[in-house]
């Protein structure tokens, strides 16, 4: 048991290293540049492989996951991320598993952290990594061929959702489509989209900071919360999004897990389960 006590210290302490070096790097050439390195991690090997990506035919399926509130992952989020990576690949996507490291290489990381900084407290990583998730893709898929890509949480799978009808060509000529209203469990755009979108949602969000403080007295943001979420309602209510809310059924656990298959086909394209459901789902597959 000691030994592996060790072994388990010397990891926490070697992520725990790998986000110190990549907070402090933030200048955007020597923090890119170190972002590269971290890429590459051999440290990411020991998490089942979840950020490996081999180029394919096939249309790239991607979604977004850096460890909040610890240094390691849970094991519940490595089935949640071994399930996504399966169901994906069985639909004929290529699934990519993006982290921090991938947003340091958009040229916009740097003002991304500045401003989220004064719209959320900095213990609050679960909120900052939903936002800088989309510099993650803008950054990812302004430089593929045709620009652009498709995003899922990793707790939504497809159903009927195939690479090939669905993955080849952009919905609605590239402009920015969310599938389940504002929650962004599936989403695309063209790069420059990705790259609009990413940053409207942060200003979006300090535009309500502002107004916050401009309507109370002075000290009345301290319970101030703003999401990326709740930017997509924002951004929908200005139709700066395109919507179609019947793509995705939220939350279908129990008719999976009990086997209704009958149930399961009229749900529609993706499933998104909730996070605490992920964990069932994985062990009945």
């Amino acid at each position: 048991e000691q030994p592996s006590r060790l072994l388990k210290k010397s990891r926490e302490q070697e992520f725990k290293d790998r986000k110190d070096r990549i907070n402090q790097n933030l200048s955007l050439s020597k923090g890119r540049d170190e972002a590269r390195k971290l890429l590459v991690d051999p440290f990411y090997q020991d998490w089942e492989k979840i950020y490996d990506f081999q180029e394919t035919t096939h249309p790239v399926m991607y979604t977004f996951y850096e460890p909040a509130g610890s240094q390691i992952p849970s094991s519940q989020d490595l089935d949640a991320l071994a399930v996504w990576k399966f169901a994906w690949t069985k639909m004929g996507w290529n699934p990519r598993v993006l982290n921090l490291s991938h947003a340091m290489l958009n040229k916009d990381y740097a003002w991304a952290v500045e401003q989220i900084d004064t719209i959320l407290p900095a213990d609050d990583e679960y909120n900052r990594y939903c936002f800088l998730r989309h510099f993650a893709m803008a950054a990812m898929t302004g430089g593929r061929e045709g620009g652009g890509g498709w995003m899922s949480d990793y707790d939504t799978i497809p159903l009927n959702m195939q690479g090939d009808a669905y993955g080849r060509v952009l919905p609605n000529n590239g402009a920015f489509t969310s599938y389940e209203l504002s929650t962004p469990s599936l989403i695309v755009g063209s790069g420059d989209e990705w790259s609009h979108i990413a940053k409207s949602l942060i200003e979006e969000g300090v535009n309500a900071k502002n107004e916050e403080r401009g309507n109370g007295e002075e000290g009345g943001t301290d319970n101030f919360f703003f999401s990326d979420k709740m930017g997509f309602q924002k951004l929908l209510e200005q139709n700066l999004v395109i919507s179609n809310e019947r793509f995705v059924y939220n939350n279908p656990a129990l008719p999976l897990v009990a086997g209704d298959g009958k149930a399961c086909a009229n749900l529609g394209k993706v499933l998104h389960f909730s996070h605490e459901s992920v964990g069932t789902v994985s062990r009945a597959m």
